[in-house]
């Protein structure tokens, strides 16, 4: 994997569906190992994700440790672990069309994100009035006590059919957990058949559905889905003119 430059110091290492990353060599990393139950220091890379080449605005950040996320330094191993952990979480369970390397395009049509929900079916129910405070976001003290992992932020673009995301963490990395992007991406991928399907679509089912939260410029309506690890607040507000989705 061939770098494209330098960012506030660190080494690009690729273009993954318009976000830029980044990648350092540290050896700091804790981990907990899982036979002895004791924490590790390890080896590794510390890698950010930007929305912009000039990586004003940093997205999120991850590390990967030498034996329990990588097997070693080399750089297969980095562009594999970068991989897995985009894969699902930044994909949210559709095809990843392109990496972008050294300007070029090399497709990557075999890899799926999630492998989509895998026939997976959620329960979903409409937000009660008392839990609108968790639609909307919170001081990173009130985060701590939910146990927030971090917010999706969706919009279907000036058409209304389009499908744009970004991350924005709200909690420790080790929240971020693989099992927890992968739901995360199953979860998504289900949403896009009904009310996250497009705009007229979040529409009709709002006015279906109910759902109606205070709080915000315009009606807003909340969606809980709630699994066995994890609970999934989504605020839809279904007009033009502001992003159309928050989870």
């Amino acid at each position: 994997m061939k770098g494209l430059g330098k960012c506030k110091g660190e080494a690009v290492r690729m273009l993954f569906e318009g976000y830029w990353i980044t990648s350092s060599r540290v050896s700091d990393i804790e981990r907990e190992n899982p036979e002895t139950g004791r924490t590790e220091t390890c080896e590794g890379y510390l890698c950010r994700m930007y929305e912009d080449k000039n990586c004003g605005w940093e997205l999120d950040s991850f590390s990967l440790a030498v034996r329990y996320d990588i097997p070693d330094l080399s750089e297969e191993s980095l562009e594999k672990g970068i991989l897995e952990y985009m894969i699902p979480y930044w994909g949210l369970g559709e095809e990843i069309d392109r990496i972008r390397e050294d300007g070029e395009e090399i497709l990557m049509n075999e890899i799926r994100s999630g492998q989509g929900t895998g026939g997976l079916e959620f329960g979903m129910r409409p937000a009660s009035a008392d839990e609108a405070e968790a639609f909307f976001a919170q001081m990173p003290e009130q985060d701590r006590q939910m146990g927030a992992i971090g917010h999706v932020r969706i919009d279907f673009g000036m058409d209304g059919d389009e499908f744009w995301h970004t991350w924005h963490p709200r909690g420790e990395e080790s929240l971020n957990s693989v099992a927890f992007r992968t739901e995360l991406g199953q979860v998504v991928d289900w949403l896009r058949g009904s009310v996250l399907k497009d705009l007229r679509s979040m529409g009709r089912f709002c006015h279906e559905q109910g759902g109606e939260i205070p709080g915000g410029w315009r009606q807003n309506y909340g969606y809980v889905v709630e699994t066995e690890g994890y609970g999934y607040y989504l605020r839809c507000s279904p007009g033009k003119g502001d992003y159309h989705a928050w989870s």
